[in-house]
């Protein structure tokens, strides 16, 4: 879907001289910073669409970890509870890094000076899923 966005929005808008992409792959906000014109309408559809596509999935997501939780208390031996927690902690962590980073760096406004933050954070949602 982000694809998507960039294949309908992005190519309306009038690039620069400058048109290097200083990053690793190619990311919207990176094409954006290089667009010479207003990137405003461009900037709120990309945020009204992420909404949907990003958010949208997380909500689901929260309601089943809430609905796990209130199955692993109900669990009566407390050796279970502990392999259940156990399971469920890990998968937890990698759902919020991958969500929260995604969510971050698509949802965020377009800054013309953070470009090593966002080159952090895309190897970060890259490189930290994988190694988990």
């Amino acid at each position: 879907m982000m694809a998507l966005r960039t294949m309908v929005f992005a190519p309306q808008l009038p690039l620069c001289a400058n048109n290097a992409i200083d990053h690793f792959f190619y990311e919207v906000t990176t094409f954006l910073k290089m667009a010479c014109g207003d990137t405003f309408i461009v900037q709120t559809m990309f945020f009204v669409v992420g909404t949907f596509v990003l958010l949208t999935p997380n909500v689901f997501i929260l309601f089943s970890y809430i609905r796990i939780v209130i199955t692993i208390m109900g669990i009566r031996s407390s050796e279970g509870r502990s392999k259940a927690f156990s399971t469920y902690a890990s998968h937890l962590i990698v759902v919020t890094m991958v969500s929260g980073t995604a969510i971050f760096m698509n949802m965020k406004p377009v800054s013309k000076n953070d470009d090593d933050q966002q080159n952090m954070v895309s190897v970060f949602y890259t490189v930290m899923p994988a190694m988990s």
